[in-house]
């Protein structure tokens, strides 16, 4: 939304149109309209949000110690470029070593596709990662994750955040 910030609202203009001199008092059917100066910049915010990056569907999960199943994150899309957004923090750190794969599946036209990142992979001085995949999705289809979690002694836990978004084309 940074970008409605560069076209501030023109507020040295009237809001309404004022009537016009060729017309009579009271009969300038254009008087009390909005000026054409907001109803550019009005235009302009519709545009940018028009443009901008809408969340579709999010998930979260707090302080979890095992694999997450398949979990669909939202179904029944408008094909498109999307993207998918997480971050992983480990909540408690196990003493031993940690694993946390997560995999994300899609379809893209008659296509499954799947991304899949170890985001920890036995590195205890990491405690967090994230990023952002763009991804094409088929009409009416899912986004499913997953993760798969080993942790050496059984004592660590992690919370995920995941979330997709349309993006403009």
């Amino acid at each position: 939304m940074a970008l409605i910030n560069n076209a501030p609202p023109p507020i040295g203009d009237p809001i309404a149109q004022q009537p016009r001199e060729e017309y009579k008092p009271g009969t300038d059917p254009q008087a009390g309209m909005v000026a054409q100066a907001w109803a550019d910049w009005f235009a302009n915010i519709i545009a940018v949000q028009e443009k901008a990056a809408g969340t579709v569907a999010s998930g979260e999960h707090s302080a979890i110690g095992v694999s997450l199943g398949l979990t669909t994150l939202s179904d029944n899309l408008n094909g498109g470029l999307y993207r998918i957004n997480y971050y992983v923090r480990l909540s408690h750190v196990d003493t031993t070593s940690v694993d946390i794969v997560l995999s994300v599946d899609w379809n893209d036209g008659a296509t499954r596709s799947r991304s899949t990142v170890n985001l920890v992979n036995n590195d205890l001085s990491k405690d967090h990662d994230s990023a952002v995949w763009p991804i094409r999705v088929g009409n009416l289809t899912s986004v499913n994750y997953s993760t798969a979690v080993t942790f050496g002694t059984g004592d660590g836990t992690y919370s995920l955040d995941i979330w997709l978004e349309e993006s403009a084309a």
